[in-house]
């Protein structure tokens, strides 16, 4: 195995810290819009309390807005559980599972917890109802679903796999693995084993073969590193000296086999997403006070990795915080205690302009981006896009400017293009970034030539991820006017 360790110049970060107040710690990290600005805030479980920073949308963050007593929490998560268009928060202590509902403009009152687990936890509609469900470990021997009544209430939990081994709480994950459109579980146990729980739509599931990994670590992640379109399974493996990542191959039918060994150094708590806007999905995580970035290479593996200190790093989530249009890197540190925002700053190229507000998600602003500079001759020219809706389509039209917005279709979205015409359709990762090709004709006769552009994209309520105003969760980015350069 070997990586590289010089620093990548296509790829750097500013990092902003802020300090956290003494007895707030934060084991548990999760982003979303939860007083409606636009600006992404933070959800933070620690060891002894929760808590909300709200973000001001130029990548700091400010003080708590909503302290309270836990007990060794972890797992914060923001989801719209009831469907009335505010993110909820979500975590899980040692004493059960942790629930406040959130008002829309910031302020949070305690809800009823949606099951008994202690474990590892996901949210998503299960039975495809339009309403998400609770997913959870119970206890160290099985896993169960919580239904969504399409209230936000949640029935008794429902053991759906019965553990003969013992899971991990290293997170279980809702994901299609077998491509049929529905939701389906995979979970880790112990020792180091995969179950995948398929799930038919209605909320029945099929619990596959157990798929043991040697010497597997906690720390992984779901990729399609195949171009199968299938998720496959990124794992951390090996034993003290002998370290690696390994890429396990989906066979689409609830079953991994060993593939090959990663570049990319070894990681925890592993997350994916686009950051240089090229199409290829980047790895990020942490290793030893440091967070790590792999970029993808296209050829399923990562050529290169950077190394950004921050002593102690703990928790991961990603967010375009400064609302630029690219993807932004958050974690704990520890010491001095206090968050850290990894701000994404490669430059932004001339002939590039973001204008107007678009619609919000509960991520916050839908942002766009173009890279690299939109020459005439550039091939590798793409739109992007961060905090829209994760694992969703998007249509990008092309037309006049709007500046204010308008919403001439009565859908309840903002519009900043007047006349316009689609020109193609993105699909957003986990992370909720996206690109779309727009190669620029080599052509001088072009060059000054102005094009503005804006993306619409269809959430799904299932995910408790929308938030929007707009008529089936319809949401807008913001505008972007790319002029051709000579």
């Amino acid at each position: 195995m070997c990586f590289l360790q010089a620093a990548l110049s296509a790829q750097q970060f500013t990092v902003q810290t802020h300090p956290l107040p003494a007895g707030l710690d934060a084991f548990g990290v999760s982003t979303g819009d939860v007083n409606g600005d636009g600006a992404p805030d933070v959800a933070l479980s620690g060891f002894s309390k929760v808590a909300v920073v709200l973000g001001d949308g130029s990548g700091g963050l400010g003080l708590p807005a909503l302290i309270q007593p836990v007990f060794f929490g972890s797992l914060a998560q923001l989801a719209d559980g009831n469907g009335d268009g505010n993110l909820d928060f979500w975590a899980v202590s040692a004493l059960g599972q942790v629930r406040f509902f959130g008002d829309g403009s910031g302020g949070f009152s305690p809800g009823t917890p949606p099951g008994q687990g202690t474990g590892s936890f996901a949210i998503g509609d299960v039975n495809e109802d339009g309403m998400p469900d609770f997913v959870t470990e119970v206890g160290t021997t099985s896993v169960a679903v919580s239904l969504n009544d399409g209230a936000g209430n949640f029935g008794p939990p429902v053991t759906v796999a019965q553990a003969t081994l013992t899971f991990s709480f290293t997170s279980l994950r809702l994901v299609d693995l077998d491509s049929d459109g529905h939701v389906d579980i995979l979970v880790r146990g112990l020792p180091p084993f995969f179950t995948a729980i398929l799930g038919d739509g209605t909320g029945s599931f099929d619990v596959r073969p157990t798929i043991t990994i040697p010497d597997g670590g906690s720390s992984w992640t779901l990729l399609d590193l195949s171009g199968d379109g299938l998720p496959d399974l990124i794992v951390s493996a090996g034993t003290a000296g002998s370290e690696r990542m390994e890429v396990w191959l989906n066979n689409g039918l609830g079953a991994f086999a060993f593939g090959w060994v990663l570049s990319a150094p070894v990681m925890s708590t592993i997350a994916a997403a686009d950051l240089d806007a090229d199409g290829r999905q980047d790895l990020i995580g942490l290793r030893t006070n440091n967070v790590v970035v792999a970029m993808g290479d296209g050829n399923g593996d990562f050529s290169a990795a950077t190394f950004t200190n921050v002593p102690g790093a703990t928790g991961l989530a990603l967010s375009d915080f400064d609302r630029d249009g690219k993807t932004d890197i958050l974690t704990r540190q520890y010491p001095p205690l206090s968050l850290a925002v990894l701000r994404n700053s490669l430059p932004t190229p001339l002939g590039i302009q973001s204008y107007g507000i678009g619609t919000p998600t509960c991520a916050g602003t839908i942002t766009m981006w173009g890279s690299p500079e939109p020459a005439i001759g550039t091939t590798s020219f793409r739109i992007a896009c961060s905090n829209a809706p994760s694992d969703c389509q998007g249509l990008l039209a092309v037309g006049s400017r709007h500046w204010s917005g308008w919403d001439p279709l009565g859908l309840g979205i903002t519009l900043h293009l007047g006349l316009a015409v689609p020109i193609g359709t993105m699909h957003s990762d986990g992370a909720g970034a996206a690109t779309f090709a727009l190669p620029i004709p080599p052509l001088p006769m072009i060059a000054g030539w102005r094009l503005h552009t804006q993306s619409i994209w269809l959430g799904d309520p299932g995910l408790g991820n929308t938030c929007s105003p707009g008529l089936h969760e319809l949401a807008t980015s913001r505008g972007l006017t790319i002029t051709l350069q000579p």
